[in-house]
């Protein structure tokens, strides 16, 4: 919120400053103003709705990113039906600890290779995994196993 006074909305301008746009003469909660939220939601996070007020919506993908002073971490991950993809940068000097969810007869491939591991509360724990990009892959039993382009 542009001020934090919770009885007013986002506003519709915001002057050089911080202050009013125009002396007030302008609406200050201007439906328009607030439209980046749902561009937000539906391009950046992947939540798309499927019926009015989002009583029902679709999650196939999200994608991030995190400043750190040793970089940025970004992270995108897409679901299919049997499949699903983890993006991931680490900066240098930093390392993470991957779990990556699965289910029963399916694997891992992390950047083409397959990743053995037991399966653990649902996730595969790929370990402490030092700077640099990753794709994590799970796959199927069965499925073709091809390594990320």
């Amino acid at each position: 919120m542009a001020t934090p006074d919770p009885s007013i909305t986002t506003w519709e301008g915001i002057g050089h400053g911080g202050g009013l746009y125009e002396q007030g003469y302008i609406g200050m909660a201007h439906g328009w103003s607030t439209g980046i939220v749902s561009l937000m939601s539906n391009y950046v996070l992947g939540v798309v709705p499927t019926t009015p007020g989002l009583e029902t919506w679709i999650l196939r993908w999200a994608k991030g990113r995190v400043g750190t002073p040793q970089g940025a971490i970004e992270v995108h991950w897409t679901l299919g039906e049997d499949a699903m993809s983890v993006h991931l940068t680490v900066p240098a000097g930093t390392k993470v600890n991957v779990q990556v969810p699965v289910k029963k007869g399916q694997f891992v491939l992390l950047n083409g290779e397959q990743i053995e591991a037991l399966i653990e509360e649902g996730y595969v724990n790929i370990g402490d995994v030092k700077s640099g990009v990753y794709t994590a892959d799970v796959r199927q039993r069965g499925s073709v196993a091809c390594k990320p382009g």
